[in-house]
C-alpha cells in the first residue's frame, strides 16, 4: 500500500498536475517502473544442493568422481524371541526385517576415506524404519578407507518394515566426506 502511494505521489510530481488541466494517463513508462526486488534467499542455491536422483535398487548411484554405491543384496527375516530380548525390546518379536547389502566401489585414483550412514523410510507417509540387532546385521555408521580400485562392503543394520509397505521402501546413502555431499538414494519394492 505504501509502494502504491508513493508510485503515485511520484508520478502526479512527474505529469505535473494542475487545476485546469486533465490529468496525464496512469499508465507507467518503462523508465519509471520498479521491479520487485527478491529478498535474499537463506536456501542454498539449486546448484549447492540439487534434488537427489532417486534409483531403483537394482541400480547403481555413479558419482561424476567414479564412486558408485550400489545394494548387491536385500535379505529378510523374521526377529526371533532371543533376537527381541537381545534387543530389549519383546514387542518386536515376530516382527518383520530387511537388511541390506551396500558396496562402495572408488574408481578414483586417489584413497577413498569414508564414513556411511543410512536412513530407510516406507510407506506412503514415509515412516522412518525402527533398527534392531539380529545375527546377520552390521552396522548403519561403517567406515573404511577404500584404495583405488577398491570396494567397501556394507551390511546395515536390521530394520523393521511391515510386509504390507515392503513394496515402498526408501534408503538413503550418506557418504560423509566432503567429496560426495549428495545421498545416494534407492527406492521402490524390497518384498
Amino acid at each position: 500500500m505504501r509502494r502504491l502511494a508513493g508510485a503515485t505521489l511520484v508520478l502526479l510530481a512527474v505529469t505535473g498536475c494542475s487545476g485546469g488541466q486533465a490529468p496525464a494517463p496512469l499508465e507507467p513508462s518503462p523508465s519509471t517502473t520498479q521491479q520487485p526486488t527478491a529478498a535474499p534467499s537463506k536456501q542454498a542455491s539449486p546448484a549447492a544442493s540439487p534434488t537427489p536422483r532417486v534409483l531403483g535398487f537394482t541400480d547403481a548411484y555413479a558419482y561424476p568422481d567414479g564412486v558408485r554405491v550400489e545394494v548387491v543384496d536385500i535379505s529378510h527375516g523374521e526377529i526371533g524371541g532371543e533376537e527381541a530380548e537381545l534387543n530389549g525390546d519383546l514387542a518386536q518379536g515376530g516382527a518383520d526385517y530387511v537388511v541390506f547389502t551396500i558396496e562402495i566401489h572408488n574408481k578414483t585414483t586417489t584413497p577413498m576415506a569414508t564414513d556411511v550412514a543410512e536412513t530407510v523410510r516406507y510407506g506412503p507417509r514415509r515412516k522412518r524404519a525402527k533398527t534392531t540387532i539380529v545375527e546377520n546385521s552390521g552396522d548403519a555408521s561403517e567406515s573404511g578407507a577404500i584404495r583405488p580400485g577398491g570396494v567397501l562392503t556394507v551390511i546395515s543394520r536390521a530394520y523393521v518394515i511391515p510386509p504390507r509397505h515392503q513394496d515402498d521402501v526408501v534408503l538413503t546413502l550418506r557418504l560423509r566426506d566432503k567429496s560426495h555431499p549428495q545421498p545416494a538414494v534407492f527406492a521402490g519394492s524390497v518384498a
